[in-house]
């Protein structure tokens, strides 16, 4: 694939808003902004920017951390996450994919009043770390189907269900940093989790953080996040009982 010499956002190019493009001289190191697929998701499908931008966040968590990249401008990308706190991405330091899906929408995907910002100024906007975040190709073609004909709704294989808990243990060795709930047709990492804390004794009382400490390890995680993702829901469902309190009869509070 050439480098773009006529702004087309479905070719490659070298540099993307000031950014270096490569994460090395291979093929395979040839890198497009997640910024620049939203802008080819808009030209390709005639979609308004919210409508890109969320598809962009909804398959972002497919992703492993290792597939992301930070760009740079007149140097090779960073690793993502970054290991030190550099310039305008300090904010994306200990951030996981899934963090970044969530904060892309809101950055990217609100509308602006009376068109305050254009569309190329909200993607390429240079103090957003977001707008640095990268990945290969291949991975935006895979995901998104940059660059082709192919219609932005095409479906990814599914490797889901797993078996059992082993292939659990393998999936996550094989894809550190993927989201827990990927979207994919059959996701059943929670599930598999959960049954696994329960036959490990995690229900019995005084043994929920043990379980956890030994399950994150063998998933690859730590275990506040793996406690984050199984019991996210009931979290969430003790927090609205707190929040909404029947009322009395009378309207009142008895």
């Amino acid at each position: 694939m050439a480098a773009n010499t006529n702004n087309d956002p479905g070719a490659w190019r070298l540099k993307s808003a000031g950014l270096h493009m490569r994460a090395d001289a291979t093929e395979a190191g040839k890198l497009v902004r997640l910024a620049d697929v939203v802008r080819w998701l808009m030209q390709a499908h005639e979609l308004p920017r919210t409508e890109a931008v969320k598809l962009v966040a909804e398959r972002l968590p497919q992703c492993a951390s290792s597939d992301l990249h930070v760009a740079r401008p007149g140097a090779m990308p960073d690793q993502f996450p970054p290991r030190a706190p550099e310039g305008c991405v300090r904010f994306l330091v200990g951030r996981s994919v899934s963090d970044v899906a969530g904060l892309i929408g809101p950055r990217w995907g609100t509308p602006w009043p009376y068109g305050q910002k254009s569309d190329d100024a909200i993607l390429d906007e240079p103090q957003d770390e977001c707008t640095r975040l990268a990945v290969s190709v291949a991975k935006a073609q895979e995901l998104w189907g940059w660059g082709s004909a192919a219609p932005a709704t095409t479906e990814v294989a599914s490797p889901f269900p797993l078996a059992d808990y082993a292939a659990l243990i393998k999936y996550r060795a094989a894809h550190p940093g993927t989201s827990w709930a990927t979207g994919l047709s059959g996701d059943n990492q929670i599930e598999l989790a959960k049954a696994e804390f329960k036959r490990q004794g995690g229900e019995t009382y005084g043994q929920k953080r043990k379980v956890l400490t030994k399950m994150a390890k063998e998933l690859g995680t730590r275990a506040q996040s793996l406690e984050r993702a199984l019991f996210a829901e009931r979290k969430s469902q003790t927090k609205q009982a707190k929040a909404s309190p029947l009322p009395s009869a009378s309207g009142k509070a008895a």
